[in-house]
């Protein structure tokens, strides 16, 4: 069960009665959130990050001086 915390955090619940299929089956799905979860959320931030960051001395936030 993946559930979201007040902060929009996951919580990732796995029954504690839970077989091994169940756990492949739970670790897979959490892998697929996840990586929906950095394509949506995480990628845009760096991007954003990186493109207002300076990279190498002489560039000014964007702009070569």
């Amino acid at each position: 069960v993946i559930r979201l915390n007040a902060n929009r955090e996951p919580i990732f619940e796995v029954p504690v009665d839970a077989g091994e299929r169940e756990l492949a089956a739970w670790a897979a799905r959490r892998r697929e959130w996840m990586d929906e979860w950095l394509a949506t959320h995480l990628d845009p931030a760096l991007s954003a990050l990186h493109r207002y960051t300076p990279t190498f001395l002489g560039e000014d936030f964007g702009r070569v001086a």
